[in-house]
This record gives structure tokens, sequence and C-alpha cells, in this order.
């Protein structure tokens, strides 16, 4: 798997000058960084997460957390759109799980109601009795969450110039999904609506889309900017 912080296995760094700052439930710690490393900034965030990860943080706390990061990269901006790369780590797995039996199970993308009761069961992201997949690969509840947030019919919402960039690939560079772990770009036009941008992208997690079933938990977030 290309991203490990846990045993600091083979990672490809994705090098670009920016600055990072950690979002907690205790504070805000913003620090300029030279490059990006990608290694280094999971072993950060993995670092954080465990030493909550029996209680996780308050949801506001680490979403207005956020949102203060994403102000003080517009306070260095002058007016620009600001590019960020944000990190989520989260208290769950977010990957679906069995591939090869969703391969053999799977005809035209569709499946009868007992598989797909073992798809939800282990995490795939079901609509209109199917196991949506991008690009071929089956995504999950997270990816579907973070889709709806940040995709086409919502994007604007958050005063974002685009939608947000997703890969539901484990070896993607740098947007990824993989363990407990989740990076996605978002270009943001203007800091208006970051508080409710915010919060409203943890409780998805946290909650679900519609309020009704945890998805994953956020126990630690940073976001990076991009030049």
């Amino acid at each position: 798997m290309k991203f490990c912080p846990h045993c600091g296995g083979d990672l490809v760094n994705f090098q670009r000058g920016v600055e990072a700052g950690t979002s907690t439930a205790s504070g805000i710690t913003t620090k300029p960084v030279v490059k990006y490393d990608q290694m280094a900034t999971w072993r950060k965030l993995v670092e954080e997460s465990n030493r909550c990860q029996g209680e996780p943080p308050d949801v506001s706390a680490l979403a207005y957390g956020l949102a203060d990061q994403l102000r003080k990269m517009f306070d260095r901006a002058h007016g620009e759109p600001v590019k960020s790369l944000i990190h989520l780590a989260v208290d769950r797995k977010i990957v679906p799980e069995g591939g090869a039996l969703y391969m053999a199970a799977m005809s035209n993308g569709q499946a009868g109601p007992q598989n797909l009761e073992y798809f939800k069961a282990r995490g795939y992201l079901v609509e209109d009795d199917h196991v949506r997949a991008i690009d071929d690969v089956p995504v999950g509840r997270a990816y579907g969450a973070l889709d709806y947030w940040g995709g086409e019919k919502q994007f604007r919402r958050w005063h974002l110039s685009m939608p947000i960039r997703l890969n539901a690939s484990r070896n993607g560079d740098p947007y990824f999904m993989d363990e407990g772990m989740i990076c996605f770009g978002a270009t943001w036009v203007d800091p208006d609506r970051l508080n409710e941008a915010c919060l409203e992208l943890l409780e998805s997690l946290a909650l679900g889309v519609k309020r009704d079933d945890v998805i994953a938990k956020p126990l630690a977030v940073l976001a990076v900017q991009l030049p």
C-alpha cells in the first residue's frame, strides 16, 4: 500500500511549496514549511488522531479549526482563490472490503438484494440497487458523502470554484482514500461560507448525509495550501 504512516513503508513524496496547520479539538497550530512531505504530513496526522481515538473530538471544534486554517490562507492570498489539500483522519476504515466478491457477484454493475446487503454491511456505497464504482473502482459511503458535499450539485453553495477533486484509489497522489485516511482537493473562491462548509463536511461523515447513520468520526483535520 502506498500510504503507510503506521509502518513508515515506501511512500512517494508529493512536494510543493506550501504552509500547513493541524486542527485539533484543543486548538490550531499553523506552522510554515518549505515542502509538503506526504509521509511526514500523514505521520503527524495519525499521531494526532491516536491521541484522541478513545474519545473523538467535538465535530464543531474540528470544523471551526479547519475553517480558521483556511481563513489564514486567504489572508496570504491577496484576494486570489485558495487551492487546498484537505486531510482527514477518521476512526474507521472507509475503503470497502471484499473486492473479489464484488467482482464475482456483480453483473453489469447490478446485484441481487442479498448481495447488496452484504456490500452495505462492508461499507460499499449502494445507490439504486447498484454498487457505485468510479473508474471501475467500487467506492464506499465516505466517498459518497464527500462527493455529495462538494460535487457538481453543491460545490457552489460553499463558494468553491469547481467540484472537489477526489480519488477513490488507495494509490492516488496526492488525492486518495485508504484505511482511515482521506485527502481531497478544494479550491475556494472566498472565505464567506467556510464555517458552514466545514461543519457540514465533518457532520456528513460523523452523522451521515441524511443524519441517519455514522459513516466515520473525524479525529483530526489538516489543510495544506497549494501554490
